[in-house]
């Protein structure tokens, strides 16, 4: 039971990756639900933010695919459940470092901190199932 559980967790986490993704590469950074115009003028700077946002979504989607994989196997694969648990915890400190310098994004990107911060619960989880088999 345990088991599924932790996999239905995982499946959570990769629909939440992919779907965030998508918005990202859809949207890109330069769009009226970051606070911007429909149609500014594209600075260097707005260039420059959106590619990097772009990128950073395509990690989500691959991150996503990595999931997929993680949940057919869920139980053996320890070494990469810990490397996607360091990329989700600094990530996780990246935008707690960024609420300490810049203030409080809106309410679903402080949500997103516990996710992050609280994955390496999730590769505690997973070795404990492991154990068991």
């Amino acid at each position: 039971m345990s088991k599924f559980f932790f996999r239905f967790v995982l499946a959570v986490i990769c629909l939440l990756c992919f779907f965030t993704g998508y918005l990202g590469y859809r949207y890109g950074a330069v769009n009226y639900y970051y606070g911007l115009p429909d149609n500014p003028a594209f600075t260097d700077g707005l260039r420059m933010l959106d590619s990097n946002f772009r990128f950073y979504n395509g990690l989500w989607f691959g991150i996503g695919f990595m999931l997929i994989w993680m949940i057919l196997n869920a139980a053996k694969k320890t070494n990469v459940m810990w490397g996607l648990s360091a990329l989700f915890f600094l990530g996780g400190i990246g935008r707690i470092v960024s609420v300490v310098t810049c203030g409080r994004p809106p309410l679903m990107y402080m949500l997103f901190i516990p996710i992050e911060t609280g994955f390496p619960l999730l590769a505690l989880w997973q070795r404990h199932i492991s154990l068991k088999l």
